[in-house]
């Protein structure tokens, strides 16, 4: 028996569709490493300050809100969703041909916030599209799956794309714009998507899809109904913050106090975090559907927890920097599924993709204050500090998890 246990397709639908989620995944992949060293591409190439590191690290998840909007009026209708979902695929890599021609440190903070924008605004139609092609017993362990090809092709590219950038082979404009192209091939294989229909389509009226509000209304309806969901985002929200606080400051311990080179991170970024993921993924497959969905974000903050101590721990033995980096791939396995398949688990028999963009528009929330307050620390605290305060956020959030209390609204309000 296989450890993801995957049963054989029901239809030709499912067939195709679990063809082109690995497929697509497989493609996507480069120009996503690529996407991960952009940080330390920014304090080793371009000799970026603190400020720029956490421009880019605040913009990541401030677009959110765009992409929040985008999927929302996106999926609006259920014949829109696939077409949305490849124009946001299309839109995502077009800066990344321009790269060869441009040395700017703005650009490239430029260039990956729009890729990380429509990255995500086409999260939810592609999860919304997984729910209708694939049955519901295959959907967490195939999504797992999946993911964890593109982490094992991200471990082989972490020794390529260190090998280049550390010896200069090929400047890292040249490989972002060879892994975009690589990416565009992904394009193609998009059309060949299949939508299964179904009898009862909910649409958006003409007159609602021009009222900017009518999303964040839906959004708090949502919590307002769903406890649970609303607990579910509170402790995504704390435990994020903190991660998030904690991001302009890893390229800056990386360059300025271990040294690093190119390869070297590659290696803990790609290959340790890569490790990690692929080892932890069908685990959390496999107690996705034992457990519950707040019990195993508990367990999933509190290995964010020691992901902060053990990098903290790296000034003293770099080996420490290469174990956090293991221990985060862990922790990003589980957030991958549970945060991907939280939509379909709440939304139950609705449409799921406005639980997923309520996802992404809370992380657009945490990304606008989390880096800039972690980028104006430094100026106060010393680097283990911030990290030990960054931590804090997430023992803290998988506190309230078990406890279930906190609630971001409620129908009293």
């Amino acid at each position: 028996m296989s450890i993801f246990d995957i049963s054989q397709p029901k239809d030709e639908c499912d067939r195709k569709t679990r063809f082109i989620l690995i497929l697509s995944t497989i493609l996507k992949e480069p120009l996503f490493s690529m996407y991960n060293l952009t940080a330390f591409i920014l304090r080793k190439d371009l000799h970026a300050s603190a400020f720029l590191i956490a421009l880019l690290t605040m913009l990541r998840p401030m677009v959110s809100i765009f992409s929040y909007y985008y999927s929302y009026f996106g999926s609006a209708k259920l014949k829109d969703v696939k077409s949305n979902f490849i124009i946001a695929n299309i839109l995502a890599i077009l800066l990344f041909f321009i790269m060869p021609f441009n040395n700017s440190a703005i650009f490239l903070i430029l260039a990956s916030s729009i890729y990380i924008m429509f990255y995500r605004a086409a999260s939810p139609s592609w999860i919304e599209m997984i729910k209708l092609n694939i049955p519901n017993k295959n959907r967490e362990k195939l999504f797992s799956f999946s993911s964890s090809i593109g982490y094992i092709e991200g471990i082989i590219l972490a020794f390529i794309l260190g090998y280049l950038l550390k010896n200069k082979s090929v400047s890292y404009k040249g490989l972002y714009f060879f892994a975009a192209l690589i990416s565009l091939a992904n394009i193609f294989l998009l059309f060949k998507i299949p939508l299964r229909k179904v009898k009862d389509e909910k649409k958006i009226d003409t007159d609602t899809n021009l009222k900017i509000l009518d999303p964040i209304k839906d959004g708090i309806d949502i919590l307002k109904k769903d406890k649970n969901f609303n607990l579910f985002q509170i402790g995504f929200m704390i435990s994020g913050f903190g991660l998030m606080l904690v991001q302009p400051i890893i390229p800056i311990l990386a360059v300025d106090k271990l040294n690093m080179s190119h390869q070297e991170f590659a290696i803990a970024i790609l290959v340790c975090r890569g490790l990690g993921y692929v080892i932890s993924s069908p685990i959390w497959g496999r107690i996705f559907s034992k457990l519950s969905i707040l019990k195993l974000s508990s367990y999933m903050f509190l290995n964010t927890f020691v992901f902060m101590i053990f990098l903290s721990f790296s000034t003293f033995n770099i080996l420490w920097f290469y174990i956090a980096y293991i221990i985060y791939g862990i922790t990003q396995a589980g957030s991958h599924l549970i945060w991907n398949m939280s939509g379909p688990v709440f939304s139950k028999g609705e449409d799921s993709s406005k639980y997923t963009s309520i996802n992404v528009f809370m992380v657009a929330i945490r990304g606008a204050v989390a880096p800039l307050l972690g980028s104006l620390l430094i100026l106060s605290f010393s680097l283990n500090n911030i990290l030990l305060i960054g931590s804090m956020f997430c023992l803290y959030s998988a506190f309230i998890m078990h406890k279930k209390k906190i609630l971001l609204f409620s129908k009293n309000n």
